[in-house]
């Protein structure tokens, strides 16, 4: 589905990424690897259009290099940006609704209505909380409330941007467990950027690493567990 082909990104005359090349497929979850300044935000928000890069990107075999994040989201590629970014203000509802404005135009109020109850159904403490101030919830509550408001977009590729962060352990396996749940039943694809290696490789399919703005290694995501360099690494606390 998503092909990235020689990604480079700079700021000034520093490389902050250096000619990476990722493939997503249909109905896979890959993962980028890498701790903290390896890039892995960089190649997410090249994705959805909100920094510039050279190099191609693909969607579906059509080159959404030059698009903005409002076309790319109706193409059905939604980014869960690190930090949340919901609405404090909004009801978790409101916040919802936000997740529509790339396709609203084109639906009628029935097929909103299918999308909140899909929403509620993969995560009932939203449905709970619909009326209740964004604000007022805990981390781990706008977190969810940040992936079901990117449902609402219809996403045919998810893409997380360090999801787990500062969540509490029961939260962060609710939370995936529920994703891998959406790429089974719904086939949504995933790219899920995480420092978490050990819990992303056991959900996803494929898994690049990423080291200083270079991709230093690739593999299926159950061999890469096995690699020594990923154990010591990542894997040996």
């Amino acid at each position: 589905m998503l092909k990235i082909d020689r990604l480079s990104i700079r700021f000034h005359s520093t490389f902050v990424l250096q000619d990476i090349t990722i493939e997503v497929n249909d109905r896979s979850i890959v993962c980028l690897l890498g701790n903290n300044g390896s890039g892995k935000s960089s190649v997410l928000n090249a994705i959805s259009g909100g920094i510039d890069f050279s190099g191609i990107i693909e969607w579906d075999h059509e080159n959404i290099s030059g698009l903005g994040p409002r076309e790319i989201a109706q193409r059905g590629i939604i980014h869960v940006l690190q930090g949340r970014r919901i609405c404090p203000s909004l009801t978790v509802e409101e916040n919802l609704e936000i997740g529509t404005a790339a396709w609203r135009g084109f639906c009628g109020l029935r097929s909103i209505r299918s999308d909140y109850e899909r929403v509620y159904s993969c995560f009932p403490i939203l449905y709970t909380r619909r009326r209740q101030m964004a604000w007022s919830l805990s981390e781990g509550e706008q977190q969810i409330l940040a992936i079901g408001r990117a449902l609402m977009g219809r996403p045919k590729l998810l893409i997380l941007d360090e999801p787990s962060h500062g969540l509490a352990p029961k939260m962060i396996e609710t939370m995936f467990c529920q994703l891998t749940k959406l790429n089974n039943e719904e086939g949504i694809s995933m790219l899920i950027a995480e420092q978490n290696a050990r819990l992303s490789l056991e959900v996803a399919d494929y898994a690049y690493v990423l080291q200083r703005g270079k991709l230093l290694m690739e593999n299926a995501a159950r061999e890469l567990k096995h690699d020594k360099r990923i154990i010591y690494a990542y894997l040996h606390n």
